[in-house]
């Protein structure tokens, strides 16, 4: 069978390799001058594989994924990375694990190497204009068209990479809006002098004052907004809210001494007063300086309650996730509910990672859903 993949990323890669170990001969088009660049960024360049912790609940369609699942454990993920001659180390005190080199350039190089070596051919410098279907397909591509028996979108996002194109691969019946997700976050009341400081904490998102979800561990100040993995992984829900098209209101409540409850922290503060602490002083070594001070400022003079409840729920309003610059993952795509068990649409196109509508929380869970959706619709291919 001819297979020509567009796409050069993780799942096209993956794709190309099992396929073509199959005995298909595969073209693999790639827009970049290189395949994998976006790769090469994941992990902060270390290359996240995946997560100990891996549940179908960490995705924003657990019933799609977790059936994707069923056919791939991660122990025969493991098995097949580390055909491509990629091998892991343990996971770290967050469930991430990275490749024993730690480098997303090796990871690369080793599914660049394998591809290769089992003979796909890669076209990179090459943008995929249309895709026409009658008997087989024609991929129109940089002036010249490659018929074949088979295709595979495997474009994944424009988070963090040019534009995908998308929209002129498939049908525009099979695509959901798409929005930039685990991104930092805009907030309408940002505290001036707070960018660089990082503290502990835990954030709450909130919709018109309902609690949609926690997360706990690092917020950063940045001079436009918030960020940090728990920032990311919260943009999640605001992402796929906009994917469905609903008008909410969120808000972030952080604590950011989460391991003190009220009635404890006003004793600290109420014996420092006694112990003739300054206003100034109250904070000091439970939170940053800076952040101290901007809070300190916030409140009224000897209103120890009113700097507890602060300390305690500190409300950052309106919170907006960012562009896809800065983004790690694009929420929406291809609605999993037409695509089968192979992933296949119904004119036979497969979509692949993160062109479907399938979107994971920061730790590894993308880049996972991408080598797992290759591997299942690989071992589907009719031979």
């Amino acid at each position: 069978m001819k297979i020509v993949v567009v796409g050069g990323g993780a799942s096209g890669l993956v794709f190309s390799i099992l396929s073509a170990r199959q005995g298909h001969r595969v073209t693999l088009l790639e827009a970049n001058s290189r395949v994998g660049k976006k790769l090469m960024l994941t992990g902060g360049g270390r290359c996240n594989l995946y997560n100990a912790a891996v549940d179908a609940r960490c995705y924003n369609d657990p019933y799609f994924v977790g059936k994707v699942f069923e056919n791939c454990s991660k122990e025969k993920y493991l098995r097949v990375i580390e055909s491509f001659g990629i091998f892991t180390d343990v996971p770290d005190g967050e469930g991430r694990v990275y490749p024993i080199t730690y480098s997303a350039a090796s990871v690369v190089d080793c599914l660049r190497f394998e591809a290769t070596r089992v003979g796909v051919n890669i076209v990179c410098d090459t943008r995929v204009d249309g895709i026409i279907t009658g008997e087989g397909y024609t991929v129109n591509a940089g002036g010249r068209q490659y018929c074949c028996d088979k295709v595979v979108i495997a474009v994944g996002s424009g988070s963090q990479s040019a534009r995908t194109g998308l929209a002129d691969l498939v049908g525009k019946e099979y695509l959901t809006k798409t929005v930039p997700s685990l991104s930092p976050l805009t907030v309408n009341n940002l505290p001036k002098g707070t960018s660089g400081v990082r503290a502990k904490c835990e954030m709450t998102l909130l919709d018109n004052g309902r609690r949609v979800a926690s997360e706990r561990g690092e917020i950063q100040f940045r001079d436009f907004g918030l960020s940090g993995i728990c920032t990311l992984n919260l943009s999640a829900y605001i992402a796929r809210a906009k994917v469905k098209g609903e008008k909410n209101e969120f808000d972030v409540s952080v604590d950011f001494l989460p391991d003190f409850d009220e009635k404890t922290l006003r004793n600290i503060l109420m014996n420092r007063q006694r112990s003739g602490y300054t206003d100034d002083q109250l904070l000091v070594g439970l939170l940053p300086n800076k952040l101290a001070e901007t809070i300190r400022r916030a409140v009224a003079h000897d209103d120890t309650d009113g700097l507890v409840r602060l300390v305690k729920r500190y409300v950052f309003k309106n919170a907006e996730t960012v562009d896809y610059s800065l983004s790690q993952v694009t929420s929406g795509g291809v609605k999993c509910e037409f695509v089968d068990e192979g992933f296949n649409l119904p004119d036979g196109i497969i979509v692949l990672g993160e062109a479907l509508n399938v979107d994971g929380l920061c730790g590894g869970y993308n880049l996972y859903f991408a080598f797992v959706s290759a591997i299942v619709a690989a071992e589907r291919l009719e031979r």
